[in-house]
């Protein structure tokens, strides 16, 4: 897998997550894209059009793909700045976005890092979501139902 990665598909790879499957997912923020390779080491596809500067991922339950996505803010619209993407990575479709950019309760602003809880005990529902909001120097945690 790494001398795949290190192949040239990835420009700036700066952020990795497994799924259940061992697809291999990898942030590229300067690209603008996530690329996902499959347990053999080969680039089995992209998600492009969703984002300004992916920075985390998680992998969560059912084939869920989360990016947190956003910038630094030179010469970016600030209004991509400070969201989470909710991936279903089967289907190619967006399911969810968390887009509330600022310093207020349950705002963001530029999210760090990800990590995917186990889905809820009844069935009902993905599971929480924890993002390190980081520059308003907190953790936030989503239930996805």
């Amino acid at each position: 897998m790494i001398a795949a990665a290190r192949g040239g598909a990835a420009f700036s790879p700066q952020a990795l997550a497994t799924d259940a499957a061992d697809n291999l997912y990898v942030a590229d923020p300067f690209a603008s894209r996530v690329l996902r390779y499959d347990p053999l080491g080969r680039l089995a596809g992209q998600f492009a059009p969703h984002f300004s500067q992916p920075r985390a991922l998680a992998c969560g339950e059912g084939g869920l793909l989360y990016v947190a996505d956003g910038g630094d803010g030179a010469g970016l619209d600030p209004d991509l700045q400070g969201r989470v993407l909710a991936l279903h990575v089967p289907q190619n479709r967006l399911l969810a976005t968390v887009e509330r950019p600022g310093r207020n309760l349950g705002s963001l602003s530029r999210p760090g890092g990800l990590a995917a809880g186990p889905p809820t005990a009844d069935g009902a529902g993905w599971g929480d979501l924890y993002v390190a909001d980081t520059m308003n120097h907190r953790i936030l945690r989503f239930l996805w139902e």
